[in-house]
């Protein structure tokens, strides 16, 4: 797991539990340094790592707001996704097993910090 990440106009510096890699940028253009310094920032919309640009530390506000939606089926429902999908063999066996999978995962979820919204889903209307 990445622990930090350092961007300066010329060295991009990353450490992990066991290793540290330091990348020359000297031969990029601004333009690319500016668009890592973006993919950073949004690879940790969760504060999961350290981030430091040209020195200051880098904190998301993005975490507390964001709204992971999550697909959400009723019985009947999830029956006929099972009944329709491609590949069911993937699926839980039965409706409580998901149900509680789905859950479970829910915790997760909201205990890294982040809302959930449980979005029925209509076979139907997926279909279509």
């Amino acid at each position: 797991m990445l622990e930090e990440a350092s961007l300066t106009d010329h060295l991009l510096e990353l450490t992990s539990e066991s290793h540290h890699f330091t990348l020359d940028l000297s031969k990029l253009e601004t333009d690319d340094i500016g668009i890592i310094e973006k993919q950073l920032k949004k690879l940790n919309f969760d504060n999961r790592f350290i981030l430091r640009i040209n020195g200051e530390k880098q904190q998301s506000n993005t975490t507390n707001d964001m709204v992971v939606a999550f697909c959400w089926y009723q019985p009947e429902e999830w029956e006929k996704l099972k009944q329709s999908a491609g590949d069911a063999e993937k699926l839980d066996d039965t409706y409580k097993e998901w149900k509680k999978n789905a859950n479970d995962m829910i915790r997760v979820v909201r205990a890294a910090g982040r809302n959930v919204q449980k979005i029925d889903i209509k076979m139907e209307a997926l279909e279509a």
